[in-house]
């Protein structure tokens, strides 16, 4: 959940990132993916959550949601929520 007005320093961020996607569409899928994804939305072992912030950081965080690296998997019929999990 993102408290808005946003700070400069989240400004500054979401400018960056805009420069890179340039489609309201594809910022729009990266965060349906991310509330699509039970990885993302702490089902880890570690309880990891994306953040607003995190996924703002760098320009490889929505990449990878984009690209589908935290989507919800099945093997064998066992939901595996990120390979990810397996560092830990």
């Amino acid at each position: 959940q993102v408290r808005f007005p946003l700070s400069e320093s989240r400004k500054h961020k979401v400018a960056q990132r805009w420069q890179e996607i340039k489609s309201f569409d594809v910022m729009v899928q990266v965060f349906d993916k991310i509330q699509a994804s039970d990885f993302c939305k702490g089902a880890s072992r570690q309880n990891w959550q994306a953040t607003f912030d995190w996924v703002m950081a760098n320009d490889n965080n929505w990449r990878k949601v984009l690209e589908g690296n935290y989507d919800n998997r099945t093997h064998g019929g066992k939901n595996t929520n990120n390979a990810n999990d397996e560092w830990s």
